[in-house]
């Protein structure tokens, strides 16, 4: 049976000329940037824990404490009432006696209820916001503690060669006069799998199939993230839309279309019109001359 194939999502870069093999060193403090994890983990569960099950606490004392006071409104209510006996109101107030065992096994049926919100709410929100309000403290304390070592990582090309036997002989020169540090062998323009830890590294297949894994993962959330912000354009352009739709359109007044209208329908020359005008004026006045009576 033939293995499946797999969509290889690591892409390569074009080949370069004489630079096909490179060495590369790092400078990884592991086990202080562990360490610094821990330190700042440990101070927010100091806080976290406490803080956490006092809210909780304090609501839901509350919550009893509004509880009793409704009962003995009522219980005041019904006191003043002359229906009410004496009888009904004893056994009402020994109905809201405090019991100290009830009140624990209420709290501790309360705290099952909620226990998964307890141990499971927002710890990643939560411990983002208190290493805004006080990492930056707490790094100066953690480093004050260990001496001021660095947490910084570093890289540092040792070479790029045309062939891997060039790159093997530089690499142990590089060995003898360096042995601080270990030597990683690669191809340029290919991504490669790094484990700071050497003791850590396995099998090249195994690892290059995580990097895929992780490569495609990436390339997901990218288009994921590209979807979501076509489809929030698209919504702004929609919404827009709709609201240009829906504004009121005033259609034009008879005197606008009249005073329109009037401007383009005389005559193109106002020569011609002012002499037009001129004629029927001595017409009117000659017809009106002959009109009038004779004075003999």
């Amino acid at each position: 049976m033939s293995k499946e194939e797999t969509e290889d999502y690591l892409m390569e870069d074009a080949e370069l000329p004489s630079q096909k093999i490179v060495l590369l060193s790092f400078l990884s403090p592991e086990k202080v940037l562990a360490n610094k994890d821990i330190f700042l983990f440990k101070k927010f569960l100091a806080t976290y824990d406490l803080q956490l099950k006092t809210t909780k606490f304090e609501q839901w004392v509350a919550e009893q404490f509004r509880a009793a006071n409704a009962k003995l409104e009522t219980l005041a209510t019904a006191a003043t009432n002359e229906e009410t006996s004496r009888e009904d109101i004893a056994k009402a107030i020994k109905e809201s006696l405090f019991r100290p065992d009830q009140f624990v096994e209420s709290y501790q049926a309360y705290v099952k209820e909620n226990l998964a919100e307890m141990t499971q709410r927002k710890l990643q929100e939560e411990y983002d916001d208190f290493l805004f309000a006080a990492g930056t403290k707490l790094e100066e304390e953690f480093f004050a503690l260990n001496e001021f070592r660095t947490t910084m990582r570093g890289i540092k090309v040792r070479g790029v060669f045309s062939t891997e036997a060039e790159a093997s002989a530089r690499a142990k020169r590089l060995q003898k006069t360096d042995p601080s540090f270990n030597i990683y062998m690669g191809s340029v323009g290919k991504w490669m799998a790094w484990e700071p830890d050497p003791n850590k590294v396995g099998e090249s297949e195994y690892a290059n199939d995580e990097l895929n894994s992780l490569m495609k993962k990436y390339r997901e959330n990218e288009e994921s993230r590209d979807q979501f912000y076509t489809q929030q354009k698209k919504n702004r352009v929609q919404a827009t839309v709709s609201a240009v739709s829906s504004e009121t359109v005033v259609a034009p007044s008879a005197t606008s279309a009249s005073s329109y209208d009037g401007m383009f329908s005389g005559p193109a020359d106002l020569a011609m019109q002012r002499k037009a005008e001129a004629a029927a004026s001595s017409t009117s006045a000659a017809s009106s001359t002959s009109a009038a009576p004779s004075l003999d």
